[in-house]
């Protein structure tokens, strides 16, 4: 006799014993202890179907594999087997079996040998009210409680997904509700894929009647093996929806193991699980979740599964509290039910707050005037300040205005500019960039800057995109331009300036500026071909400098120092950032910011205090710092902006041994359509670990994480970022269709959508994830690859298609389809229509680029390039050094390029063999300490135009035998002060 303090363990093996065999077992204990024997003739018949020749397999084998086998054998005519084949062809047709659900996971991709199996669990019960409301709805609409439940978690599953439509899960069925198996203690769950694609405008009514349909249909047809299902399937590994399961379970089991008793002894359902440290394991799922409906008392119930591998346990208690969340907004707003799926928000409570800490912003600032406006003001009020400095050469503010009025009345009298103009400026650094900016907000156009160092083609187009009438050059640009545009010397008419008169001022004073007036145009590339042109207001630049006046990222009282490129947006920002607030701008001499012994020594006498820099140019910075020991060169900086690309925390722990203790570091982030930078964070590398983020939205900005349907994101959720607020650009230059794909308004604010993609953590930082389309940053300079992929299509009829990307964040590599075509004449090409930085450091040719089941490039199938054996393929045509000057070059690419011993041919270009401009820095500087020649004297520019071993050699040695070549012009600013110092282009002899 069993008492009440006996202790009785069944114990099943998984593939004997499934959860729907529990309450047919505890009748056949229940029989059997109380009438010594049991019932089998039932059991009996079945078993006689069973056909002999699977015996011997049944003792040796799975028992769900053998016995389904067995009934599949017997029964398949009835079952209608084709039918089935042909529903579940048609179901998972175009399905890809390889993309896992995008849930919010703290780890990815860890390989399944490698992973602990641990899992976490988190339980809820939705509460009696809640249950009730549940049921009331799937009575009320005539559902089945399994089918609205699902369309409760596929509804979640599209908000966790971020807005993912087709979802394929796991659910497991049971042949137990087959008469045939009902009385059979065994296991016969056959798990089957459950897809849904889900339509984002559905409501929840419209979503529980599509769901109820497909599942009665995959139910109807359940009986059809998995591996049959994944057979009819081109699939190579698991399917990624197996590891995400779905369970539902409408039984009153708890109540039938209450009512089973042993004489005075209850049967007590145990838990299935093992832990270890205080965590279940043996789980090889993902995710999963089990829903249990007693449909006696009514309760519901929800346990939620997750790898520990994969997720931390607070991301599953959170997961576990959205569904909840959202469950209370379906049930309890009947409005809910009648609104797109899209709308519905799993967004909890608290991180609400964090949101609107992004977008409400607002801080008092000074009344905003044109940028002019303010130097002039500046100027009243210390004229004798020191405004720019470049080298010996300086201007006080009084100085500076001066200038700047003449060339604007010369602008206004023999070119009639006018407000709403645009005037193309073309210059190396100098003082003249700095007068010719300011002298044409004076006369209310709007300033363009074009680089030098752009091919003359894209010159010529871009001065067309602008319809400028001429262009500003001085003595080292002039020659950049054919007959066809008009320019103007600039030095021309500075180095003439004369007195201004009152009646001159009072001409300026009646030019009718207004901040809505375009103060810049600024290019950024095009995935046309064409480079957009993004228009900048007054205002919009006058409120950014507010802003980070605000935060304290800039003061009236700093040094600062220009270094951006003028196709860089930031170079606006140093110039006119500096002398509209009152502080010192130190201008670099052309070229001056790829020279780091001149960078470093400018630094350190001019005592900067402020700099905006990228961070690939501030490694290059303190890895000379480094190799010269010298650690007081930054000590000045009050404060260190980065920008243009992502910074490391290696990067600011190395910064941060170089500047004074007390130091700002901050990490910049914005595209130009915004007015130079959005958001901020000042970099404290005791929390940022792994990470950098880009931050907070500066005051008077706001920032948005969307997903497709313009819905915010939850915290941990990738979305596309929407800045809004004084920083949003006028649009593109006559192309009102581009604006209009860019330009959204969202409730009654006006954003700029960026395309990139970003998160919110938890402290409400946000993080840059990186671009949702193909533009990438390189070096801080934003490239629209389809730029470059026309350009090359338009060099060869031979090339039929071409795709670009970015490797390693170093490098532009170009895929090129094509049977039959030439690199070197490919290469030229480009050189002659891209500017250097857009330029592929490699051309890799294929027959035939590959391609997706889509039909389009698939994109990680691209092989990687080899710089390493681009190398070693110069061996075959490989040229070595004929004399001593080529040797030494040649050593000198093997230390740079770290391809110690290797034959480099004397005729291979620097580009394709790995290098790239910051590496070309590193070399120039070899090249001056193993030759000894002045910065001066010996300037970078033509290491850029010409990339080979032979070539630096012949600029080398044409340097040392004929250093008359350097030829050094002074302009004179008035009356013999000294202006400038110019360093003319090299050439080959």
């Amino acid at each position: 006799m069993i008492r009440g303090d006996d202790t009785l363990i069944f114990n099943f093996h998984q593939a004997a014993f499934d959860i729907d065999a529990m309450e047919v077992f505890l009748c056949n204990l229940a029989e059997a202890y109380t009438a010594s024997k049991l019932s089998v003739e039932e059991n009996n018949s079945i078993v006689q179907n069973v056909d002999c020749k699977f015996i011997h397999v049944f003792e040796k084998s799975n028992l769900i594999a053998c016995i389904f086998r067995c009934l599949v054998s017997v029964t398949k005519r009835q079952m209608a087997m084709n039918v089935a084949s042909t529903f579940w062809f048609e179901c998972l047709k175009q399905y890809d079996f390889d993309r896992p659900l995008q849930l919010p996971f703290d780890r990815r991709c860890i390989i399944k040998i490698h992973r602990t199996q641990l899992n976490t669990s988190t339980y809820f019960d939705v509460g009696e009210t809640l249950a009730q409301a549940f049921l009331n709805y799937a009575t009320t609409n005539h559902v089945l409680p399994i089918h609205l439940v699902l369309a409760c978690y596929f509804a979640f599953l599209f908000k966790m997904t971020n807005g993912e439509c087709d979802l394929c899960i796991r659910m497991n069925t049971s042949d137990h509700c087959r008469a045939k198996l009902w009385s059979l203690t065994g296991n016969f769950i056959n798990p089957i894929p459950l897809r849904c694609q889900i339509d984002p405008y559905y409501s929840f009514n419209q979503l529980v009647e599509y769901i109820s349909q497909i599942v009665s249909q995959t139910l109807e047809y359940s009986y059809f093996p998995l591996e049959h299902i994944l057979a009819q399937h081109q699939i190579t590994a698991t399917p990624a929806f197996l590891s995400n399961c779905f369970t539902f379970r409408s039984t009153s089991i708890e109540d039938n193991l209450s009512k089973v008793t042993l004489d005075d002894a209850t049967i007590v359902n145990m838990s299935n699980t093992i832990e270890i440290d205080g965590y279940d394991a043996v789980n090889t799922l993902d995710f999963s979740i089990s829903v249990r409906h007693n449909p006696t008392s009514g309760k519901l119930s929800f346990s939620i599964h997750a790898a520990l591998d994969l997720f931390d346990e607070i991301t599953v208690n959170k997961i576990a509290q959205r569904f909840h969340f959202m469950l209370d907004q379906i049930f309890f707003k009947w409005d809910q039910c009648r609104q797109p799926i899209y709308e519905f928000s799993v967004m909890l409570p608290a991180e609400v707050s964090l949101i609107e800490s992004l977008i409400d912003t607002h801080i008092s600032t000074p009344p905003v005037r044109c940028l002019h406006y303010e130097f002039v003001q500046q100027m009243s009020e210390h004229s004798q300040k020191l405004s720019v400095e470049l080298d010996e050469q300086s201007l006080t503010y009084g100085e500076l205005c001066h200038h700047i009025q003449y060339f604007a009345l010369y602008l206004i009298n023999s070119y009639a500019v006018k407000p709403g103009d645009i005037v193309c400026q073309c210059v190396e650094r100098s003082v003249s960039m700095v007068i010719g900016i300011v002298s044409i907000h004076m006369v209310g156009a709007a300033y363009c800057g074009l680089s030098p160092h752009s091919p003359q083609q894209r010159l010529h187009t871009l001065v067309k995109e602008t319809e400028s009438r001429f262009v500003l050059v001085h003595s080292m640009t002039q020659n950049l331009f054919n007959d066809d545009v008009t320019t103007l010397d600039m030095d021309t008419i500075i180095n003439a300036s004369n007195i201004v008169h009152d009646v001159d001022l009072d001409q300026l004073s009646k030019v009718a500026v207004m901040t809505e007036n375009i103060a810049y145009v600024i290019f950024t590339s095009g995935s046309t071909g064409i480079p957009k042109a993004g228009k900048l207001r007054h205002r919009n630049l006058i409120e950014c400098i507010h802003t980070l006046i605000h935060t304290g990222i800039f003061s009236k009282n700093d040094v600062i120092i220009q270094i951006a490129h003028c196709s860089f947006d930031a170079h606006f920002l140093d110039i006119v950032g500096a002398i509209v607030i009152g502080g010192t701008l130190v201008m670099l001499h052309p070229k001056g910011n790829m020279d780091l012994a001149y960078l470093a020594r400018i630094l350190k006498e001019k005592q900067i205090s402020y700099f905006l820099i990228v961070p690939s140019l501030i490694n290059s910075l303190l890895n000379f710092l480094k190799e010269n020991n010298d650690i007081s060169v930054i000590k000045s900086l009050r404060s260190v902006c980065s920008g243009g690309e992502a910074i490391t925390t290696q990067l600011v722990s190395l910064l941060r041994s170089y500047v004074h203790e007390n130091c700002l570091i901050w990490n910049l982030y914005g595209p130009s359509e915004i007015t130079i930078c959005c958001t901020y964070h000042m970099v404290d590398v005791t929390y940022e670990k792994s990470n950098i983020p880009i931050g907070r939205s500066l005051p008077k900005y706001q920032c948005l994480v969307v997903n497709e349907m313009l819905q915010p994101v939850i915290v941990g959720q990738e979305g596309e970022l929407f800045v809004g607020g004084v920083g949003v650009f006028a649009g593109y230059l006559g192309r009102d269709d581009l604006t209009a794909k860019v330009v959204i308004e969202i409730g009654d604010e006006v954003f700029y959508r960026t395309g990139d993609l970003v998160r919110l953590d938890s402290r409400g930082f946000l993080h840059y994830i990186g671009r949702k389309d193909h533009q990438v940053k390189l070096r801080g300079q934003r490239i629209e690859l389809g730029e470059i992929e026309q350009c090359i299509l338009q060099s060869s009829s031979k090339i039929t298609a071409c795709v670009v990307t970015k490797y390693d964040n170093e490098h532009l590599v170009a895929y090129i389809q094509s049977s039959d075509v030439d690199e070197k004449p490919l290469r030229a090409y480009c050189c002659s229509q891209l500017p250097p930085h857009m330029i592929p450091s490699k051309f890799i040719v294929l027959k035939q680029l590959p391609l997706n089941s889509n039909g389009k490039v698939d994109r990680k199938r691209l092989p990687s390039p080899d710089f390493a054996s681009s190398i070693a393929s110069t061996v075959i045509d490989f040229k070595k050094p004929r004399n001593a000057i080529e040797e030494c070059v040649h050593s000198l690419w093997c230390e740079v390029l770290q391809h110690a011993g290797a034959q480099i041919s004397i005729e291979e270009n620097f580009f394709n063999i790995g290098g790239h401009s910051l590496l070309l820095i590193q070399l120039y500087h070899r090249y001056k300490s193993e030759f000894g020649f002045d910065t001066h004297a010996f300037p970078i520019a033509p290491f850029l135009q010409y990339g080979t071993i032979a070539e630096h050699a012949k600029l080398i040695e044409t340097l040392k035998n004929n250093m008359q070549s350097t030829l050094l012009q002074t302009p004179q600013i008035n009356q013999g002060n000294d202006y400038l110092r110019e360093i003319s282009r090299y050439y080959i002899s």
